[in-house]
């Protein structure tokens, strides 16, 4: 599978979630995003030894709440449904996820970064 046609599928995937507006994280942390949110980030890259490309893909996906008095009830209300949609990617597997802040202009938002892993 091409990355190029795994990274649509995640967008995709994310966009089936009701309410969520899904970025690209093409402007890097820092870029203006309005919760509630995801945002796909560029992944990283495992080769095996012998082989001429990478074998194995991980994105990061920031689940981003508004910073307010329920982030954390909504993150945890919206994060299995994220989930889900991101596994039903084929060869996608979401590993964990791991409660953190995400650097939006102009302020840190509450988040969840979600390891999705994809074989290649």
């Amino acid at each position: 599978m091409s990355i190029k046609t795994t990274a649509a599928e995640l967008y995709d995937a994310l966009k089936t979630v009701e309410g969520l507006r899904v970025y690209r994280d093409l402007a890097g942390p820092g870029a203006a995003v309005q919760p509630p949110a995801a945002v796909l980030s560029a992944p990283a890259f495992v080769w095996e030894g012998g082989c001429d490309g990478p074998t194995e893909a991980r994105w990061l996906v920031y689940l981003v709440a508004a910073a307010d008095e329920r982030a954390l009830e909504w993150l945890w209300e919206h994060l299995p449904e994220v989930a889900a949609a991101l596994d039903s990617v084929p060869s996608a597997a979401v590993q964990r996820a791991d409660p953190g802040a995400y650097q939006a202009s102009p302020a840190e938002l509450p988040c969840y970064e979600i390891q999705v892993d994809v074989g290649l």
